[in-house]
């Protein structure tokens, strides 16, 4: 059983205070919501898709959030990306957990949003992926809750161009249970020309030092950010002309990790 991430996957105490982890609460307790990486559509070429109607089935990222806890918690609020607009895919990455626990959360998304898929290490962690079409009427914020206490780190990506039917080509996860610094998703291949692959990373530190994660060759990195503590995440893209093979992306974390989580996800263009 790792020491590291002490959070307790018990019920608030007697005073209603959600217990504090002991081994993450070196950090700022207060869960954050800031990071706002890339939001801006007019950072990215192409993505105003309304400048030019050739550019409407090709898929673009929009916009990210982050939202990360140091101190258990069991609500994961993320906003709006700033860049997003009506008809945008956005995917979020609900990954945290409890390296006490004996089992894993049960995790609640908000109305409207579809999983498409969970991958687990052990009863510590674990990495849900949601997808939602953006209406024109999108909240603030969106909050998903679990039913025990975790520590988080999850973000929210936003692509334009997405086939609205059927957005989702592939989804693959896997868990890596080695003692290191560099993690490779899992392969697959495109069915499509012009898919947009996603390639993330979660990565637990017992050592508690703020992890940063390499941006792999050919890819965009769109987020990378941890808790202050002992998780992390990271999350890079790039098209796939062709439909085919897509090999293993690999990325390096700033520290040895205990173990990692990676994923890999790719989105078919609008037709």
């Amino acid at each position: 059983m790792d020491s590291g991430d002490g959070a307790t996957a018990d019920s608030a105490g007697s005073d209603g205070t959600p217990p504090i982890d002991a081994g993450e609460a070196a950090a700022d307790a207060t869960p954050e919501t800031g990071t706002d990486a890339g939001s801006d559509a007019g950072t990215d070429a192409g993505t105003d898709a309304g400048t030019d109607s050739s550019s409407a089935c090709t898929v673009t990222f929009t916009g990210s959030q982050t939202f990360t806890a140091s101190s258990s918690t069991q609500t994961i609020t993320l906003a709006y990306p700033t860049g997003a607009a009506a008809g945008d895919l956005l995917v979020a990455y609900i990954s945290g957990g409890n390296s006490q626990a004996a089992v894993l959360p049960v995790i609640t998304p908000p109305a409207g949003w579809t999983l498409q898929g969970e991958t687990d290490y052990s009863t510590f962690d674990s990495l849900a992926v949601y997808t939602r079409l953006a209406t024109a009427s999108e909240p603030a914020t969106y909050s998903w809750t679990t039913d025990q206490y975790i520590l988080v780190a999850s973000w929210l990506l936003s692509y334009r161009g997405v086939d609205p039917v059927n957005p989702v080509d592939f989804v693959l996860g896997q868990n890596d249970a080695a003692t290191g610094s560099t993690f490779a998703t899992p392969s697959s291949s495109t069915a499509v020309a012009n898919e947009m692959v996603v390639a993330s990373f979660v990565g637990f530190d017992s050592t508690q030092i703020a992890t940063t994660w390499s941006t792999p060759a050919g890819t965009t990195q769109r987020a990378d950010f941890n808790n202050g503590v002992a998780r992390s995440g990271s999350s890079d893209d790039f098209l796939q002309p062709s439909a085919g093979a897509v090999a293993a992306v690999s990325a390096t974390a700033s520290t040895t990790q205990d173990y990692a989580i990676t994923h890999l996800l790719a989105l078919r263009p609008c037709q």
